[in-house]
C-alpha cells in the first residue's frame, strides 16, 4: 500500500490484512488501522521486502476498501477488475494462464503445474507482463491504424497511448515500464524526424526507470528484460545471419526464430542461474514454440476484453478463445518439461 497524507506520505508499506476482509483489487483506495514499524534489518524476509521499496510493515486490525482511485487511472483499474471477474468464470490451466498473460494477474497461476512447467522451460517471462506483451498490444493498434490510414503522427500518439494504458492496467511492472519508455523514445524520434537507435532507447529507458524508482535495480524481471533486449540489439542481427546462412523457405524462418531466442537466453543466463538455481537447456526451443502461441492468445484475449466492454458476449468469447489456445500451450509445455535433462541445476 502507498500511504497518502501524514508523516509517511508517499511511502510504500506492507500490511497484513484482517481475516475475513476481502483483499482489495489493484487501484482501490483503502483505510486501515495498524501500528507500522520499520522493517527489521536482521530478518531475511525484511531484506527481500525492502528491495521492493517498502519501508515499514504491520498487521491491520481494522480495514475497509474504498472507491477506485480518482481520474483515468481509477477508470482503467475498475475496467481491469470487471474483466477479471468475467475471466474467473472460465476454468482450466488455459484460463489460469490467460489472467496472467492478458491482464497481469498471476494469483490463479501460483502453485499450479503450468507454473512449474514454465519455470523448468525458462518460459516464466511469457507470463510476467513484459516488452513482448506490450509489443503485441501496440502492434495491434499500429496495424489497425495503418489499415485506417491514420496520419503518422496521430498513429504514433495512439500507439504510445495504448501502450501506456495496457502497462497501467497490468500493474506497471518495471519490465513493462522499460518497454513503454523505449516506445516513447522511438515515437519521439519518429515525430521529430530523428534516426531511431535501439541501444540509445534502452539506455534512456533504464536510466529513467532507475531515476523514478531506484528499487527497480533489485527487480529480477527488470534485470532480465534489459539484459535480453541488450543482447538482441547487440548480437541479434549477427546471430540471425549466421543461423540462416544456407537455409531458405520455412527452414530459414525457424533458424531465425531459434537464433534470436538463443541470444536472449544466453544473455540472461547469469541472472536466471543465480535467481532460480537452474538453467533450462530446452529454453530456446520452448520459447520458439510457445512464444507465438502466447502472443496469439494474448491478442485474442485482449481484443475480447476490449470488445467485451461494449458487448459482454464478445468478452466471454475472447476469454474462452485465449484459454483454449493457452490450454494447448500448457499441454505442450508439460510434454517438453518431462523431457529428461530439460533443465540442469
Amino acid at each position: 500500500i502507498r500511504i497518502r497524507g501524514g508523516p509517511l506520505n508517499g511511502a510504500a508499506v506492507r500490511v497484513g490484512w484482517p481475516e475475513g476482509e476481502g483483499i482489495p483489487e489493484l487501484g482501490r483506495t483503502v483505510r486501515f488501522s495498524a501500528i507500522l514499524k520499520p522493517l527489521p534489518e536482521e530478518e531475511a524476509w525484511a531484506r527481500r521486502t525492502a528491495r521492493s521499496g517498502v519501508c515499514a510493515s504491520g498487521n491491520a486490525w481494522r480495514a475497509a476498501t474504498g472507491a477506485w482511485r480518482a481520474g483515468p487511472l481509477g477508470a482503467l483499474f475498475a475496467w481491469r477488475a470487471t474483466m477479471l471477474e468475467r475471466m474467473h468464470t472460465v476454468q482450466g490451466a488455459g484460463a489460469d494462464l490467460a489472467e496472467g498473460i492478458v491482464l497481469g494477474d498471476r494469483r490463479r497461476l501460483l502453485g499450479t503445474d503450468a507454473e512449474e512447467d514454465f519455470r523448468i522451460l525458462g518460459l516464466t517471462h511469457l507470463v510476467a507482463v513484459s516488452g513482448s506483451h506490450l509489443a503485441v498490444a501496440c502492434g495491434a493498434v499500429a496495424f489497425l491504424g495503418a489499415l485506417m490510414r491514420v496520419p503518422r503522427r496521430s498513429l504514433v500518439a495512439a500507439t504510445v497511448t495504448a501502450g501506456a494504458a495496457y502497462a497501467v492496467v497490468t500493474g506497471l511492472p518495471y519490465s513493462a515500464l522499460r518497454s513503454l519508455l523505449m516506445l516513447v523514445v522511438a515515437g519521439a524520434a519518429q515525430m521529430t524526424g530523428r534516426r531511431a537507435d535501439g541501444i540509445a532507447s534502452l539506455a534512456v529507458a533504464v536510466v529513467a526507470v532507475v531515476a523514478l524508482e531506484p528499487w527497480a535495480v533489485f527487480d529480477l524481471g527488470f534485470q532480465l528484460s534489459a539484459l535480453a533486449v541488450l543482447g538482441l540489439l547487440v548480437f541479434g542481427a549477427l546471430a540471425e545471419s549466421w543461423a540462416t546462412a544456407g537455409f531458405s523457405g520455412w527452414r530459414r524462418s525457424v533458424a531465425a526464430a531459434l537464433s534470436l531466442t538463443l541470444v536472449a537466453q544466453l544473455t540472461t543466463v547469469p541472472g536466471v542461474a543465480s535467481a532460480f538455481g537452474m538453467v533450462s537447456l530446452l529454453a530456446p526451443v520452448a520459447n520458439a514454440v510457445v512464444g507465438p502461441l502466447v502472443s496469439v492468445a494474448m491478442l485474442i484475449g485482449l481484443t475480447g476484453a476490449v470488445a467485451g466492454s461494449v458487448i459482454p458476449a464478445l468478452g466471454t468469447l475472447g476469454t474462452s478463445g485465449a484459454a483454449a489456445v493457452l490450454g494447448a500451450t500448457a499441454w505442450l509445455a508439460d510434454m517438453m518439461a518431462r523431457v529428461p535433462g530439460a533443465a540442469v541445476a
